[in-house]
C-alpha cells in the first residue's frame, strides 16, 4: 500500500510506523529519507527487540498478518510495534555492526 505509492520517490527511503498496544492516539507513520538536517539515514533504533512486547491481542493478529513489514518491539510508557518497510534497504541498515539492535 504506502510503499508502493512512496516507490514514486525514486530515492531511498524508509517507511515506519509507530503503533502503540492500547492508546493509538500516539500512533504515527514517518517517511524518512536521506536530508540535509544531520538526521541519520537510514534511522536506527536502540534496545529493540524482534520478539513481541505487546498485549493487545486483536493488535498482536493484526501485526501478525503484516509480512511485508519488518517489525521491532519495545516498551516505555506502554509497549509498542515498528512496522518498518523500506525501499532499497534491509534489516542490516538499522542494526549496529555487531549485529544486535543498536
Amino acid at each position: 500500500m504506502l510503499i508502493e505509492s512512496a516507490q514514486g520517490l525514486q530515492r531511498e527511503f524508509q517507511l515506519f510506523a509507530f503503533v502503540f498496544d492500547r492508546y493509538s492516539k500516539d500512533d504515527a507513520v514517518y517517511l524518512h529519507t536521506p536530508n540535509r538536517n544531520n538526521i541519520p539515514f537510514p534511522m536506527k533504533w536502540e534496545h529493540l527487540s524482534e520478539e513481541s512486547t505487546l498485549r493487545n491481542k486483536e493488535l498482536i493478529e493484526y501485526i501478525g498478518r503484516l509480512p511485508q513489514y519488518d517489525k521491532l518491539y519495545g516498551t516505555g510508557s506502554e509497549p509498542f510495534c515498528i512496522l518498518i518497510g523500506s525501499a532499497g534497504l534491509d534489516k542490516a541498515s538499522y542494526r549496529a555492526e555487531n549485529g544486535s539492535l543498536e
